[in-house]
């Protein structure tokens, strides 16, 4: 891996705070996210939620598994982002002795990752690969602590033709990304049979940075509502062309908008009124979400945890319910067939799994308002 396991130690202590000296056995999670590249904020993310799982259970006596009790010892592989180097990561963890992965970000290196950790009988748990052939592709080891593209992309056509009562969407969309490519293909799908019209421009790759072609074309055409889907690094540029192209039109995205590199990167009037479709609001009044959220804004100076922090922590907590229900650290299938069958209440609510190991999640509808996310309502089927 590029990054020697000392660098990922130091960076992980920079977030997270030395273990007290424990009787307890150790058990080692892996996780696999982009702590490099354009999606490292996402990777971020990620660590800071699973890191707050890891110490809440830690600084609680441990995991209690069977007649043992472990401290759970993360360990964490850089990605970047890419297929290529995340088939190595995995790899690496597996002959690490994890006992499960905690990753991927994205649909594609989900889908490279997932064969290997079934092949190894690793369980691993991707926490926002929302293509629907991540567990297909990935085999029986392979699970997800998101929704599904189809039911994201249904969620984010019912935001606009229902909600917001639009009848005629333009979708912009990165076509050499599987995520991006899996959603609009859904969005476009449920709008039209809603009835709707749709038409979709798509562009070529992270590294563009021109989308003018696209979006005179969209503007040619008159839509009244405009939905851009692809990853969070990539969403501010085509928004600020947009409007400097003088298109006030409504625009709307799905849960890669729930990224702080939207308000860093966007002027906050281009970025005032789109609306998003995301799996948790930090503004729950739900009990069990609030203490999550003040226990994540404790824990990291005041960060408040977005859609990447909380699918990440969910998915530490299922595996961690996974392994006390199936009462052993040395038996995959046993974890395997326990992960299946887990059935909890997490931040977001309740949890199970479909017999896809596809979990069924609520939406919640966000805005942004002056520069920053903002609650705007609830969405579902």
């Amino acid at each position: 891996m590029k990054k020697s396991l000392s660098l990922v130690l130091a960076f992980v202590l920079l977030f997270s705070f030395i273990a007290t000296v424990s009787a307890n056995e150790t058990l080692k999670i892996g996780l696999c996210q982009p702590i490099t590249g354009s999606m490292a904020m996402s990777g971020l993310y990620s660590i800071h939620g699973v890191q707050l799982a890891v110490d809440q259970i830690n600084e609680a006596g441990g995991l209690k598994v069977g007649d043992k009790t472990y401290d759970i010892e993360l360990l964490i592989e850089d990605n970047e982002g890419k297929a290529d180097i995340t088939i190595n990561a995995v790899n690496k963890l597996i002959s690490d002795g994890v006992v499960a992965i905690i990753g991927t970000n994205s649909s594609s290196t989900s889908m490279a990752a997932g064969p290997i950790a079934t092949s190894e009988k690793v369980v691993m748990i991707s926490t926002t690969g929302t293509n629907p052939d991540v567990t297909k592709v990935g085999g029986e080891y392979m699970f997800r602590s998101c929704w599904i593209d189809s039911y994201q992309g249904y969620l984010a056509a019912k935001l606009a033709f229902e909600t917001l009562g639009k009848r005629k969407a333009a979708v912009l969309y990165n076509n050499a990304d599987d995520y991006s490519t899996g959603i609009m293909d859904f969005f476009v799908q449920s709008f039209e049979e809603m009835g709707g019209e749709t038409m979709a421009q798509a562009y070529a790759g992270e590294e563009i940075k021109d989308f003018k072609a696209q979006i005179t074309a969209i503007k040619d055409w008159g839509p009244d509502v405009i939905f851009i889907e692809c990853q969070a690094a990539e969403i501010p540029l085509p928004v600020q062309q947009i409007r400097e192209l003088g298109l006030d039109t409504q625009i709307i995205g799905a849960a890669s908008w729930d990224n702080d590199l939207l308000t860093q990167l966007t002027p906050k009037e281009d970025l005032e009124g789109s609306i998003y479709v995301t799996t948790f609001s930090a503004a729950s009044e739900e009990e069990k979400a609030k203490a999550f959220v003040d226990a994540y804004s404790a824990k990291w100076d005041g960060e408040l945890p977005m859609n990447q922090a909380t699918m990440s922590y969910n998915a530490m907590r299922i595996i961690a319910q996974a392994l006390q229900d199936c009462g052993t650290v040395d038996d995959p299938e046993a974890l395997r067939d326990a992960m299946a069958a887990v059935n909890m209440e997490l931040p977001n609510g309740h949890f199970e799994y479909d017999e896809n190991r596809d979990p069924q999640i609520s939406g919640v509808l966000m805005t942004y308002k002056d520069g920053a996310g903002a609650y705007y309502g609830e969405i579902g089927n």
